[in-house]
């Protein structure tokens, strides 16, 4: 083989892993933007509010509370990061959505305190999550790992709660509203 083939092939596997290692466009892992704007529902009884950063928001109430984080950079599509805090297992989901408004990709993490969690990523289609990858991972280290032991498949009432359009989002009425939010 020729020096000038052996660079070629080299560039091309390079590029190749390069593609391979990128992040999933709508990746529950992806660092959330300073700007983002940020909301949460101390529990099920209790209202949708703004705060102005996430240190802001009160302890929620395990269960039932929620907080969320809505980001839209110019020019592109909405995304939301929700976390719902349990006393079995936390849920992270994060929402992408298409320009029009509607849902588009769903990332989907439940994280156990036994040192274990289960992540889906995948699209929408119709109103059914259609998960692309799923696997269970280290919530040390986040790589993935075999099931662990003594564990059945997760659950199948266990998945996304999807919002099929931004004016679904639980706390859509604050997105265009001059909201005041509270803290510093």
């Amino acid at each position: 083989m020729k020096l000038g083939q052996i660079g070629l092939i080299l560039t091309a596997v390079l590029g190749l892993a390069h593609i391979a290692m990128a992040a999933p466009a709508c990746d529950v892992k992806v660092k959330i933007p300073a700007k983002a704007r940020t909301f949460a529902r101390m529990n099920d009884q209790g209202e949708w509010r703004e705060y102005r950063k996430l240190a802001d928001v009160p302890q929620l109430d395990l269960d039932s509370g929620m907080s969320a984080q809505f980001w839209q950079p110019k020019r592109r599509s909405a995304s939301v990061y929700v976390v719902e805090p349990g006393e079995d297992f936390w849920i992270y989901t994060r929402y992408c959505f298409a320009g029009d408004g509607k849902l588009e990709n769903v990332s989907f993490e439940i994280r156990t305190p036994l040192g274990w969690g289960h992540r889906s990523e995948g699209s929408v289609a119709g109103t059914a999550f259609k998960p692309g990858s799923s696997e269970f991972f280290s919530t040390r280290n986040g790589k993935a790992i075999p099931k662990p032991d003594g564990v059945s498949d997760i659950p199948r009432d266990v998945k996304p709660t999807l919002y099929l359009k931004v004016s679904e989002l639980p706390f859509a009425g604050l997105l265009s509203g001059a909201s005041k939010p509270k803290g510093e």
